[in-house]
């Protein structure tokens, strides 16, 4: 099983979704995103995993048609279980970061890259260690 941990602007920005779209969110991430996780391999085209700009490891994923999450990976705190870093956390109604919108975290400005493919982002180091 995973690991994560929220990073104090996501736990923020959490509060001020509406608590169906709390659910939809922690739906998405048990039913979607941890299963990837676990086997490794791509992750599925409907979580639409992308890479941040100008933030290099740091990944979108769509948890809802209007709904975006950034995280990344962290260093593994348990011996063959990823770790995850949720960094941020929104919707239009409460913005966060979402295709093509800018948004800002600790005053860096950020846009989403449509440039990588999701067969591009990294499960596995080289050598097939996990992260």
């Amino acid at each position: 099983m995973p690991t994560f941990e929220t990073l104090p602007r996501f736990t923020a920005d959490l509060q001020h979704l509406t608590p169906a779209q709390r659910w939809r969110f922690r739906r998405v991430v048990r039913e979607a995103f941890v299963p990837d996780l676990r086997t490794g391999r791509q992750f599925r085209p409907g979580l639409r995993i992308k890479g941040v700009r100008c933030a290099p490891g740091v990944y979108e994923l769509t948890w809802a048609p209007d709904g975006r999450a950034t995280w990344s990976y962290g260093r593994e705190r348990v011996t063959g279980a990823r770790h995850i870093v949720w960094h941020r956390i929104g919707t239009p109604q409460h913005p966060g970061p979402a295709p093509g919108w800018t948004f800002s975290v600790s005053s860096w400005r950020h846009r989403v890259r449509t440039d990588i493919d999701v067969a591009q982002v990294p499960l596995f180091d080289e050598g097939g260690a996990s992260r």
